[in-house]
């Protein structure tokens, strides 16, 4: 288990890294940390809205089309080949995109880094 969470943080850091236009340093520098976080905030806000106008059933998933769609329209910066990774992270057995799971993922991430900076500057 502990193997698996650290390759979903591992995953997580990589993406959220594409989704926040900042710096090629994320978590070295907390002013920078800081400000990649507002920006991933503002990013998760982003691909919420642009997602849940496309989810017709309000269940929290997308197919990867639309998700690429929502992507583009909240303006996140990403490659086809760094979308195409992201969907891959991101789909279901039925190949749904959980836009859900990704800004709760989002959101506990600020969350780490947040309180990452209130202590003792990092690890």
């Amino acid at each position: 288990n502990y193997n698996n969470n650290n390759k979903n943080n591992k995953n997580n850091n990589q993406n959220n890294s594409s989704l926040a236009p900042s710096s090629s340093s994320s978590s070295s520098s907390p002013p920078s940390s800081s400000v990649a976080s507002k920006s991933t905030l503002d990013a998760a806000k982003r691909i919420w809205a642009a997602c849940r106008a496309l989810d017709r059933e309000g269940c929290g998933k997308v197919a990867s089309d639309e998700f690429r769609l929502a992507l583009s329209a909240a303006k996140i910066p990403l490659s086809p080949s760094e979308e195409t990774v992201l969907i891959r992270g991101l789909q279901d057995a039925v190949g749904l995109v959980n836009y859900v799971g990704l800004t709760r993922q989002m959101a506990r991430q600020m969350a780490r880094q947040s309180s990452s900076d209130k202590g003792d500057g990092g690890e």
